[in-house]
């Protein structure tokens, strides 16, 4: 997104301006953002980045933003402004992350050193218990052995099943899979990823 004009909006809870940002999907954003207004929460900003900065490369011509935070209910937000009937006392707590890539670099630092190079830290910090779901943006194709077809394109990625696997030990349980990436190993790629995921028991869409 837009860096400045996207965190405005998200700020202000000015639901027009959402349409119109440069992001993959504006409705979930517009969800997010409802949900907490009717909340009482407030958005706090942890960082604003881009590829660019986050390479080391400023003379990328094409760049991805990065915007971080998190919602807070406000101490003085005791009115709650959604549906008694969701007022639970034992609410479903659900963690939804970004995309995640498992191939190339992160592929090799995997093999290298296992899946707990990536998460041991936040593990430690029971970062994905007592969760209900705990989801991702899974963007590649989950290929029999992590294999490649033809054609090979500029982003191709392919992940391993036995590296998705081991995700289980972290709660995750849900993948999405409508992304540009699903189809980077063609229609081929797009049956593995099904079969791959159904036999692990990941749920997807």
């Amino acid at each position: 997104m837009a860096n400045t004009y996207g965190i405005e909006a998200i700020n202000r809870f000015d639901f027009n301006k959402i349409y119109g940002l440069d992001i993959d999907s504006p409705a979930s954003i517009y969800t997010l953002l409802k949900f907490s207004q009717l909340s009482g929460a407030k958005f706090e900003l942890l960082n604003n980045s881009n590829s660019a900065i986050l390479a080391n490369n400023q003379d990328l011509e094409i760049t991805t933003s990065y915007v971080t935070g998190y919602f807070t209910k406000q101490d003085n937000a005791s009115i709650s402004y959604l549906p008694e009937d969701i007022n639970i006392k034992n609410p479903i707590r659900m963690l939804f992350l970004g995309d995640m890539m498992l191939d190339r670099y992160v592929a090799q630092k995997i093999k290298e050193q296992g899946i707990d190079y990536l998460f041991s830290e936040l593990e430690k910090q029971n970062f994905f218990d007592n969760y209900n779901l705990v989801a991702a943006n899974l963007e590649g194709a989950v290929t029999n052995s992590g294999v490649h077809y033809p054609p090979a394109m500029g982003n191709d990625f392919a992940f391993d099943p036995q590296i998705i696997k081991e995700l289980k030990n972290y709660n995750f349980s849900f993948f999405n899979l409508a992304n540009n990436h699903l189809t980077d190993q063609g229609e081929q790629g797009i049956v593995e990823t099904r079969d791959n995921l159904d036999e692990l028991g990941f749920y997807y869409s």
